[in-house]
Parts: C-alpha cells; sequence; structure tokens
C-alpha cells in the first residue's frame, strides 16, 4: 500500500509564503528565481495574485503508486 497526500494553497498562503521566502544570497539563484517567476507570470500568463497551488505526494514503488 502507498500514501498519498495532496495540498492546495490559496493565493493567500501563496503570496505570504512566497513573501516570507529566505531571500537567495547568489547571483545565480536570483537569477533562476527570477526566470522562474517570468516563466509562470509573462510566459504561461498566470497571475500571482490570484493563483492556486497544489503539491502533490506519491509514496512508494512506481508500480505501487500508478
Amino acid at each position: 500500500m502507498s500514501n498519498s497526500l495532496v495540498v492546495l494553497k490559496s493565493e493567500i498562503v501563496y503570496v505570504v509564503g512566497y513573501a516570507m521566502k529566505p531571500e537567495v544570497s547568489s547571483f545565480m539563484a536570483s537569477f533562476v528565481e527570477g526566470l522562474k517567476k517570468l516563466y509562470i507570470t509573462k510566459i504561461k500568463g498566470f497571475d500571482l495574485n490570484s493563483i492556486s497551488v497544489a503539491t502533490l505526494l506519491f509514496e512508494g514503488t512506481k508500480e505501487v503508486s500508478c
């Protein structure tokens, strides 16, 4: 038997969590974070003020989890 977990976050929880995220200390990490935000907002067209996030976690072997 495998364990599964689904976590849903509203836009408020996501924004607060993002605001509390520690600042990155290296140029490369800051650059990658900027690329992630650019991809989500400009390329995919998501509005960070009205986004919901879901996290899926499946534990166990591939045969059991699928």
